[in-house]
C-alpha cells in the first residue's frame, strides 16, 4: 500500500511491487515470494492509524533514547517502540521527532 496524497488528505491504496532477482548459480531456479509490507501515516508513532496525543506520549516517553546497532548494522534492535518514536530515523527520540506528529495532528490513515 502507498498513501495517495498529503497528511489528512489522502487515503492508503494497495499497490504490488515486483521485485527481480537474478540467480547466475547453476542451474538456474525460478521462484516467487509474497511478502506483505505495512506503511504507516505520517506522525503515527504508537501505530493505531491516528495522529492523536498517543503518539506524544510514545515519544515522550522514550525522550533521549539513542539506538543501539548489532553486529548485522541493524538499528534499534533491542527496543522496537523506541524506534517507532524515533519518527525521523536520526538514531535518538528527541524534538525533531515531534514534527511529524504536530504536522500530521489528528489525520488519519483511512
Amino acid at each position: 500500500m502507498y498513501w495517495d496524497g498529503v497528511c489528512g488528505s489522502g487515503h492508503y491504496v494497495p499497490a504490488n511491487v515486483t521485485l527481480l532477482v537474478t540467480d547466475d548459480g547453476m542451474p538456474l531456479m525460478d521462484n516467487m515470494a509474497y511478502i506483505y509490507v505495512t506503511v504507516w501515516i505520517g506522525g503515527d508513532a504508537n501505530g493505531d492509524g491516528v495522529v492523536n496525543i498517543g503518539d506524544s506520549v510514545m515519544i515522550g516517553y522514550y525522550w533521549g533514547a539513542t539506538c543501539n546497532t548489532n553486529a548485522d548494522g541493524l538499528r534499534w534492535y533491542d527496543n522496537p517502540a523506541a524506534d517507532m518514536a524515533d519518527m525521523n530515523n536520526d538514531g535518538s527520540v528527541n524534538i525533531g521527532d515531534t514534527i511529524p506528529v504536530g504536522y500530521c495532528w489528528g489525520h488519519t490513515a483511512w
